[in-house]
């Protein structure tokens, strides 16, 4: 899961922060929600409902402070996956190693 993350990183294709994943899912670019197992409850309640709006799976994974650290960056609650083939890996690699979350439905 983490190499698939890091290549879609390196490919531009990660919205980092709860205010780059909100643009995300408002425009429809967005693919794949991957939420930290220690986000805030305002976070978590909000990137949620967007999430159950939009149709987009959310993945719990990792720590903010880890899901941070493979960003390049401070702490981060939630980023987003904006290319399709990409989510399917990111998806699929996590079902294998049991991280999936609450709605790992259809990308």
């Amino acid at each position: 899961m983490r190499t698939w993350f890091g290549l879609a990183r390196r490919a531009g294709k990660v919205a980092a922060g709860a205010s780059e994943a909100k643009t995300a899912l408002a425009s429809g670019k967005a693919c794949l929600i991957l939420l930290a197992g220690d986000a805030g409850r305002g976070v978590e309640r909000d990137i949620e409902l967007r999430g159950r709006e939009t149709g987009v799976p959310i993945f719990r994974c990792w720590s903010k402070q880890e899901l941070g650290e493979l960003l390049g960056e401070k702490e981060k609650a939630v980023a987003v996956i904006t290319d399709h083939h990409l989510a399917l890996r990111i998806r699929d690699s996590a079902v294998m190693v049991g991280t999936a979350g609450e709605n790992g439905g259809d990308i």
